[in-house]
């Protein structure tokens, strides 16, 4: 395997967040990881030029949580705090903090107000109706089902450019590549130019968009055979977790909120992939696939990566 020199733009976990809950036989099986090593001493900054840029965001991670649990990280994201720079006390500089308008600033560098994306959703002043932040009526969806998700979307509400863009017409040769739970945090991070942003939708595995004159097959190529893998182990192996911390463990029972009764117990009542620890173990998993099989960072070019949690 060829030596990749890799550069973190955006702060999160690779592997491991040190969470409350631990899925049981159902993912594959990783190798142990080694204890952490303790933080090297500071080494000059490189000039050495990298094959891969590799962004991480995390909704609704803030400074105080990472703080919080900073102690309890392990895998990537301990490699990231320990030897990476760290700004403890981060904040967003827009005021309406959801998904899209957040994940539209991280690799513009612009606040939603000029990325064109002010919200999740907004009332369109000419028709009176609601638009979905990545709304492209002239696209479909690669899984066949135009209906499902969010409808048909794509980067065309996006109005500025990203770093992605930035590389692919400085390097076309380069790859780049999305993937998240959501398809407003792979098609934000992959831009107008990437190679593919892919987002999890049930009874199906990772899909993305198609625009006029592209194939549903040729835009899953990359995740065709994962996804084959991840429906096997769905219906042969339904998925259960419990708890790896006894104060997450203590929490367990039902609490009364603003006269509602929630429950807070694993397994969950109502199980839904989507809101489980699950979606993220399979967008990490999907970020290894594409990381392998597209040598992402090992054919002599800069190579770049988004994964959104």
């Amino acid at each position: 395997m060829n030596r990749v020199r890799t550069t973190f733009v955006a702060a999160a976990a690779l592997l491991a967040l040190g969470g409350c809950a631990t899925v049981q036989g159902w993912l594959p099986k990783r190798e142990a990881q080694a204890a952490p090593a303790a933080a090297p001493a500071a080494v000059p900054a490189s000039t050495e030029r990298p094959t891969l840029v590799v962004t991480i965001v995390i909704d609704q991670f803030s400074a105080n949580l990472f703080n919080q649990y900073r102690d309890d990280f392990t895998g990537g994201l301990a490699t990231l705090a320990r030897q990476g720079r760290v700004h403890a006390n981060g904040f967003q500089q827009h005021g309406l903090t959801e998904t899209c308008p957040g994940h539209s600033t991280v690799l513009t560098g612009m606040n939603p107000t000029r990325t064109g994306i002010p919200a999740n959703d907004w009332i369109d002043p000419a028709t009176g109706k609601e638009v979905y932040c990545l709304f492209a009526p002239q696209n479909h969806l690669a899984h066949g089902d135009d209906t499902t998700d969010n409808g048909v979307v794509g980067p065309d509400q996006l109005q500025a450019t990203t770093l992605a863009d930035w590389l692919k017409a400085a390097s076309p040769q380069s790859r780049v590549y999305a993937v998240s739970g959501k398809d407003r945090g792979a098609i934000n991070l992959n831009g107008h130019r990437g190679d593919g942003a892919y987002w999890f939708t049930d009874g199906f595995g990772f899909t993305t968009y198609v625009e006029p004159g592209q194939t549903a097959e040729g835009r899953l190529q990359p995740v065709a055979a994962l996804n084959r893998r991840i429906m096997e182990r769905l219906r042969a192996t339904p998925p259960s977790w419990t708890y790896t911390h006894d104060a997450c463990r203590r929490l367990d029972g039902e609490w009364q909120i603003n006269g509602r009764t929630f429950n807070s117990s694993l397994p969950p009542q109502n199980f839904a992939v989507d809101n489980s620890p699950i979606l993220d173990e399979l967008t990490l998993e999907a970020a290894t696939e594409l990381l392998e099989t597209q040598q992402l960072g090992r054919r002599g070019t800069v190579d770049m990566l988004g994964v959104s949690l």
